[in-house]
């Protein structure tokens, strides 16, 4: 079977993908990606095929060259024919068919599509392809039990606090149209007038424009109920890569619910990632510290932040300087090429800090990680048997992935902007020393462990192909 995965080509999504391709093609399909991000070497890496989608940079370089400003005005002329430019350029954004053609040349059985690349949802829809969304996050659409996820409320379990979560629902329906108009008149003001589409847009405006220019029916096909802007699509299946055994309790969704299509497939994490980027700034310094006499015996801790959130300094120097007392507990610090190891000073020589770790490498021999909240990262500490201690940075959804840890006693939750040096080293001395929550992090880490050995995301994705839409969809 050909199977199609445009990836957006965010970090946590791509390292998903890219274990699903690879169980995929050891099941016997070949599975080419597609992306408009610069993924082409870490695809290669793996082994995958990889086409790049290019069709969004020339309209974008477009629009720079014809770059508006209120301060145009005084020169109306040249203002005018700018912004007619600009119109043209945005329309013909919109009307291009790249997507359509290469996936029509490629001729996939299947298509998979991170949920969040709309212009590939839409432009697809024509080819009539048996197509599922991949989704990294836990449930993102209202339920009852349910907050919404980025938000650290715990799960409610008296009259007062479920009410209190449809409060935050209704105010993020708030929150969230309040921002749409506060980006449209942004713009306005930036004299940012018809500005280009691209492909990994999730602006409204522009899913809207492309949506017309494809006759796909947006108010029928799609809901608003839900965390993840702008919209969610209900009649194509959703493969989520989590568990649902570290989801928060809610009741079952009923068949007119929107997120009535998600199924957990369970978490996408490999025996090893090649990733180029560890390769040259991490593995080389990280088995320079194994073979070099890092003792077994001492306890060693993993500490990252991920790679998208900017690190904070601050906090890094008060997780350095814990281990400066600490001089029997070993630290490896990742940058996640956010930040330059020099930025934050010495280090004393318990403690080693990589602009880039090989995280999977370092998790098979870490007793605890220090983590931002990203999934990702909580999924393979689980999958590695390593205990947490969760300092989650609000980026996204990581408080939500911080209350669900809590919940189900898998790490301790500490707080990034209070915790002091001293409180930390409290913090990851509970952690280390628990038994009962390395019991419950080893029996979650076997429930997850239980959707690869049963193939369940296999199995499912040879059922789309087929369009056998089962009712194992609704769980």
């Amino acid at each position: 079977m050909k199977i199609a995965y445009i990836s957006i080509g965010m970090t946590s999504a791509l390292n998903a993908g890219l274990e699903l391709s690879r169980r995929l093609g050891n099941a016997g399909h070949q599975v080419t990606l597609l992306s408009q991000a610069d993924i082409g070497p870490r695809v290669a890496a793996e082994g995958f095929d990889f086409l790049p989608l290019r069709g969004d940079r020339a309209f974008r370089e477009q629009d720079r060259e014809l770059d508006l400003s209120w301060s145009e005005l005084r020169r109306p002329t040249r203002f005018l024919r700018r912004l007619a430019q600009r119109k043209e350029n945005r329309r013909r954004s919109v009307e291009q068919r790249e997507v359509e053609q290469v996936l029509e040349e490629l001729s996939p059985d299947l298509l998979l599509i991170d949920m969040e690349m709309h212009v590939a949802i839409l432009a697809s829809a024509s080819l009539k392809l048996p197509t599922a969304l991949l989704m990294v996050w836990f449930s993102i659409f209202r339920a009852p039990g349910l907050p919404p996820l980025h938000l650290d409320r715990p799960a409610p379990v008296s009259g007062l606090q479920r009410i209190r979560v449809e409060l935050d629902w209704c105010r993020l329906w708030l929150e969230t149209r309040h921002m749409e108009w506060r980006r449209r008149i942004g713009r306005w003001r930036r004299g940012d007038f018809f500005p280009a589409v691209v492909y990994d847009t999730v602006d409204i405006d522009d899913v809207r424009a492309v949506a017309r220019g494809r006759g796909f029916a947006l108010g029928r096909r799609t809901s608003r109920s839900h965390w993840l802007r702008p919209w969610v699509y209900t009649d194509l299946p959703i493969l989520c890569f989590n568990g649902s055994e570290l989801e928060l309790p809610h009741p079952p969704l009923n068949d007119k619910h929107p997120g009535r299509l998600v199924s957990y497939v369970g978490p996408m994490v490999p025996d090893q990632r090649n990733d180029p980027r560890a390769d040259t700034l991490g593995w080389r310094q990280w088995h320079e510290l194994r073979e070099g006499g890092s003792e077994a015996t001492r306890p060693l801790i993993y500490a990252s932040l991920g790679t998208y959130w900017s690190a904070d300094e601050d906090f890094l120097k008060r997780i350095i300087a814990v281990f400066e007392r600490r001089r029997d507990w070993d630290l490896v610090l990742g940058l996640g090429d956010t930040l330059k190891p020099e930025a934050l000073g010495s280090a004393p020589d318990n403690v080693l800090v990589l602009p880039y770790a090989p995280q999977l490498e370092i998790l098979k021999a870490a007793d605890l990680a220090i983590t931002h909240g990203g999934i990702g990262t909580i999924n393979e500490c689980l999958l590695h048997r390593v205990p947490m201690v969760v300092y989650s940075t609000g980026f996204v959804d990581q408080h939500g992935c911080a209350v669900r840890v809590a919940h189900h006693g898998v790490g301790v939750v500490g707080n990034k902007d209070a915790d002091d040096v001293e409180t930390i080293e409290k913090t990851i001395s509970q952690a280390l020393e628990d038994p009962e929550l390395r019991h419950r992090v080893e029996a979650m880490g076997r429930a997850l462990e239980s959707y690869a050995r049963r193939s369940v995301a296999e199995e499912l994705i040879l059922k789309l192909a087929r369009q056998e839409i089962s009712p194992e969809l609704n769980r």
